[in-house]
């Protein structure tokens, strides 16, 4: 650590006069804060040497000189320097620690001991605060009158021991750190930190109270304005809290008080510890089954499975949670117990459950609150969309867009992350497989820039999450990495560890896109899969699966390749993963046509094309078209082939630059042009590496 020089004074010797004194630092600070004490300061030829020494017994510290200047209205210039030279006196008497420590600690102790007693009670007390704190905190932690609290801060304030600033709350004060940190050792002294800290955290628990109740009332800024500034406070207050087990009770209280502040701020890692450590605490508090452990259970279940994975621990305090919100009649804790197990089922592959749970949701909103009504159907639509009922999604999720959504703006986060986002993220992935590339990356790009105007972390996960897949299938790679280096960002900073393996996959993915088929591209894919796999994220597993199986294949792996594929198909049936099964079912058909399997090849790409217009994803029937108008024009049958093609290209109304778009029109363009060999390559227009020179055309995974 480097030590920080003091401000420069005149040496001893120097015999400067006021003017030449006033060209050193120290000097202009003293006189500076002297004038603002007393407006007809000036110094004079005779004070300034003796100026001069009070700066260097000062040390030069510009905290030390401030306070030392503003006692000019009760001592003359000799005489606040006797003073500080008794107070040194005394404490080298003490051998305190280092110099510099010495300088200050006198400074502070004597302009502490010039206060009277009712200022020095107040000063003790508020140096609990963390950070900023306003008149009535100050009242709440000295047990005075709101009046008697803002007149004694006034006073503190105008003798330069608080620090005043203006927020969204209005005035409010702040202790430099050494300041503070000195005035808790008195605290401390005085024996009074326990029932200045106790009144400190009880403050705690009503303030942040009164902002629940208010958080449906204000806009989300406003509202994280006013706030955040507890965020410090609400730590501070909780690890004195944790120490003693005397005060479960109140530690319980405060941690539920906290939930809505880490949630808001997205503080999920964080909030993940303290949480534990008040549910373990409910039994010895008497507290088992009631609203607290309610609330804790419900925000562990999330918390887990955010920070730790999609886990049956986290499902179990889910329920644990709804348990007893059925059974104290608590409608709306209902409503938030059922979105999260919702939520667990979608992402751990149990799409038909989840969604008959995310209904139950919507049936319980409509008869009691409406307003969350909303909520429920992205979620829905979410289900729809893993189902493959990608027309039924589309409906439901646009139709929410299109709606006057101000309730999300004002409400915030009900629910984890904010819906208006959500909506946008989930529509992009159904836009792009429905054929609408070019609107998909509109609505990605929209919901990206919502969530970083936001400022919630989890809402910008989210988006991040779904927009990879996005600009990955669409050939935007720039864009995809970017995305993903944000995710990897994100997980990072805030320990998201379900979302590790969405950046670590489409990282992999990408390189494997880029003509990378080595073994070590591979690998990197079979590492992501396997983290899904440890976090339990199993959402999307057979698509991932089968990006895995086309790159095996691109290696020459192909009995690896059979064997993951084919896994992909049964994890797809077995999920009811409807919206990847044809694509699934094109990588089988590709290995089938490495292995020589024509008539499988054509039969599987015939079946991908059924199953591609039964869910409504036309941007996988026409990779699924490309490859077998390939196949047809190998076997000669090259109308056909054009024919299939161009009844497919023909569905699209935009999109027309993206990467697969541009190699159908290149494969039609070379089979209306039976000379032309250009374009029927795979490996002439992908990044990646094809099997054979003459195989299915392959558009970006």
């Amino acid at each position: 650590m480097r030590r920080l020089p003091g401000l420069a004074a005149p040496a001893a010797s120097a015999g400067l006069n006021a003017a030449q004194s006033l060209a050193f630092p120290a000097i202009q600070l003293f006189v500076e804060r002297a004038t603002e004490r007393v407006e007809t300061f000036e110094l004079s030829d005779g004070d300034a040497p003796r100026v001069a020494e009070i700066c260097r017994r000062l040390d030069g510290l510009a905290l030390a000189i401030e306070f030392a200047a503003t006692r000019v209205d009760t001592f003359s210039i000799g005489g606040l320097l006797q003073q500080l030279d008794d107070r040194f006196r005394l404490l080298h008497g003490r051998r305190a620690g280092p110099e510099r420590q010495r300088t200050l600690t006198a400074t502070l102790d004597w302009s502490y001991g010039l206060l009277s007693e009712d200022e020095a009670a107040l000063l003790r007390a508020v140096s609990v605060f963390a950070g900023t704190f306003d008149s009535d905190g100050a009242a709440a932690v000295a047990a005075l009158p709101r009046g008697e609290a803002a007149e004694g801060l006034s006073q503190l304030a105008a003798k330069s021991l608080l620090a005043t600033d203006l927020d969204a709350s209005g005035a409010t004060y702040r202790l430099l750190e050494t300041t503070r940190s000195y005035c808790a050792g008195r605290l401390r002294a005085a024996a009074e930190d326990g029932a200045v800290r106790g009144r400190h955290a009880r403050y705690l628990c009503g303030t942040l109270e009164r902002a629940g109740a208010e958080w449906a009332r204000r806009p989300a800024d406003e509202w994280a304005a006013v706030y955040g500034r507890f965020l410090d406070d609400l730590r501070a207050a909780l690890a004195w809290l944790a120490a003693d087990e005397t005060h479960r009770a109140l530690h319980i209280r405060l941690t539920v008080s906290g939930l809505l502040l880490w949630n808001h701020f997205s503080l999920t890692a964080e909030s993940g510890g303290h949480v534990s450590m008040a549910v373990e605490a409910l039994d010895a508090a008497g507290q088992a089954g009631t609203a607290p452990e309610m609330k804790l259970q419900l925000w562990l279940g999330g918390s887990t499975m955010f920070t730790r994975g999609l886990h049956p621990q986290a499902m179990a305090a889910s329920h644990r949670a709804l348990d007893i919100a059925r059974r104290i009649g608590d409608e709306d804790y209902q409503l938030r117990c059922l979105m999260m197990i919702g939520i667990h089922q979608l992402f751990t592959g149990d799409h038909e459950a989840g969604l008959r749970t995310l209904e139950q949701f919507t049936a319980l909103a409509a008869r009691c609150d409406p307003s969350v009504l909303p909520e429920g159907e992205v979620h829905v639509g979410i289900g729809e969309l893993f189902l493959g009922r990608i027309a039924s999604a589309r409906r439901r999720l646009a139709c929410l867009e299109r709606r006057d959504l101000r309730y999300f703006g004002s409400y915030g986060v009900r629910y984890l992350s904010d819906p208006v986002i959500l909506v946008r993220s989930v529509l992009s992935q159904v836009r792009w497989l429905g054929g609408a590339a070019d609107t998909a990356m509109r609505v990605a790009e929209t919901a990206l820039d919502n969530a970083r105007a936001l400022g919630h972390e989890l809402s910008l996960n989210n988006v991040l999450s779904y927009l990879c897949p996005v600009y990955f299938w669409s050939g935007q790679h720039e864009r995809c990495e970017r995305c993903v280096s944000m995710l990897e960002e994100q997980v990072t900073r805030h320990g998201l560890v379900a979302r590790r393996p969405v950046a670590r996959f489409f990282r992999a993915a990408l390189r494997h896109a880029r003509g990378d088929a080595s073994v070590e591209a591979v690998a990197a894919i079979e590492a992501a899969i396997d983290d899904f796999r440890a976090v339990n994220h199993l959402a999307r597993m057979p698509y991932y699966l089968s990006v895995l199986a086309q790159a095996l294949l691109d290696g020459g792996r192909l009995d690896e390749a059979a064997t993951t594929i084919a896994t992909a198909r049964a994890i797809a049936q077995s999920q009811h993963e409807g919206w990847c099964l044809p694509e699934v079912v094109r990588i089988q058909a590709a290995l089938a046509w490495a292995q020589g399997r024509t008539d499988a090849a054509e039969a599987l790409l015939v079946e991908s094309m059924a199953l591609a217009l039964a869910s409504g994803t036309l941007a996988w029937r026409l990779r699924a078209a490309c490859d077998l108008a390939a196949l047809w024009r190998d076997l000669m049958k090259a109308e056909d082939a054009r024919r299939l093609l161009r009844s497919v290209l023909d569905e699209f109304t935009e999109g027309f630059e993206t990467r697969d778009l541009l190699g159908a029109a290149e494969l039609l363009d070379a089979l209306d042009d039976p000379g032309s060999a250009g374009g029927i390559d795979g490996a002439d227009r992908h990044d990646g590496p094809s099997t054979r020179p003459a195989g299915p055309i392959r558009p970006a995974a």
